[in-house]
């Protein structure tokens, strides 16, 4: 079975000798919502909704719903690195492109291999466990999936939006013989992103280093570390502190809170940071009792003026009226 290949601290470390010293950066990109609130880790289970936040921003994820032989169910939670990868192919499209209507196919397959979900050269597999059926379920999960974001300000005032990411899709499955013979296991197909997250990615765009992606791709917490810390250096201007609650609320992958998963997730980011910071080793990061402590730093990828200009926006709050705008 062809699943995704795991990588040593070997590999990690020649990727990222590879990468600083590239002469030309393989650009893609996020968007500052998903900078400031991840998606979970692992699967949270049967539960209402998962809500991470950022001081006064929080996102709200709630799985979709279909209905099976008449009977509602929900298909789950997106969680784990290939919704991550599938969201940073859909922003670099959509800059990219300018348009929300996104080809699937070849191209997502060889995006896919690129940033590591599939060895160079290799096939993605089927079964149970194998890669076409994690992509598939994943894939769904995250199409339908309903996100929602919520700015507190003042008292008085409440601003709310829903922000999926698609507005349509329509997917093709290759099956029986035409798997088999190692034909294209997603056909030519197609998502439609919806017109609030067009126009957050499109106007609040982060851009990230694909090659980054690539090396950081075994891990879901290694990808939002980069992601975050790509985001605050393009806009601190001063040091700032990401407390230890602060990185729960943005990062904890779980429904449930206490000590212990705080504590885990502590560790965590402790032994997954280096693993970002040889990749990017511009980023001034010190780990202290309170958290992490952010220095002004060059961002990862050097901002062209269309995109410095974008970035310049208040630190926790993605620009609303954009949010709301269709």
């Amino acid at each position: 079975m062809a699943g995704r290949p795991k990588r040593t601290s070997e590999d990690l470390a020649r990727a990222a000798t590879e990468l600083n010293n590239a002469v030309k950066r393989q650009v893609g990109f996020s968007t500052s919502m998903l900078a400031l609130a991840s998606i979970p880790f692992r699967d949270p289970g049967d539960v209402p909704y998962f809500i991470r936040s950022n001081d006064q921003f929080s996102l709200t994820v709630q799985p979709g719903i279909v209905r099976s032989n008449g009977v509602p169910q929900s298909v789950g939670y997106p969680f784990g690195t290939i919704p991550r990868l599938l969201l940073t192919w859909m922003c670099t499209e959509a800059v990219s492109t300018g348009t929300p209507d996104l080809q699937l196919g070849d191209n997502l397959s060889d995006f896919m291999r690129k940033i590591g979900l599939l060895k160079e050269g290799s096939r993605a597999s089927g079964g149970a466990k194998g890669s076409i059926t994690r992509l598939q379920s994943q894939m769904e999960r995250l199409f339908r999936a309903r996100f929602s974001i919520e700015v507190e300000g003042e008292t008085h005032r409440q601003m709310g939006a829903g922000i999926d990411i698609a507005a349509g899709f329509e997917l093709f499955w290759a099956r029986g013989a035409q798997a088999a013979e190692g034909q294209r296991s997603l056909l030519p197909a197609r998502v439609i992103l919806s017109p609030s997250f067009f126009n957050e990615v499109t106007r609040n765009p982060v851009p990230v280093d694909i090659a980054a992606l690539r090396a950081l791709s075994g891990s879901a917490l290694r990808l939002d570390l980069y992601v975050a810390l790509t985001y605050y250096m393009s806009v601190i201007r001063e040091e700032f502190l990401l407390s230890w609650p602060d990185l729960w609320l943005q990062l904890g992958s779980t429904a449930s809170d206490n000590s212990a998963r705080r504590a885990q997730l502590k560790t965590d980011v402790k032994r997954q940071l280096p693993a970002v910071l040889e990749v990017y080793p511009q980023a001034k990061v010190e780990v202290c009792k309170d958290g992490l402590r952010l220095f002004p730093s060059p961002p990862h990828v050097p901002l062209e003026p269309r995109l410095r200009e974008l970035a310049a926006g208040p630190i926790h709050l993605p620009a609303m009226p954009d949010l709301l705008s269709r």
